[in-house]
């Protein structure tokens, strides 16, 4: 569990065939990430253009 700017939820990281992932079901968000060294696209994935992984400034 994380615990950050007042908030708690679970994080699930994990791998699969094509690359890894990253979730967190409480907030039922998601992404499909690349390998680790993929710096580029895993960032691209988590900011998304739907913004599901997006922040306040």
């Amino acid at each position: 569990m994380v615990s950050a700017e007042g908030y708690s939820f679970h994080i699930l990281f994990g791998s699969q065939m094509s690359g890894m992932f990253l979730c967190i079901p409480g907030w039922h968000m998601g992404c499909e990430l690349s390998y680790l060294n993929d710096i580029f696209w895993n960032r691209e994935s988590i900011s998304g253009s739907d913004e599901s992984f997006g922040y306040e400034k």
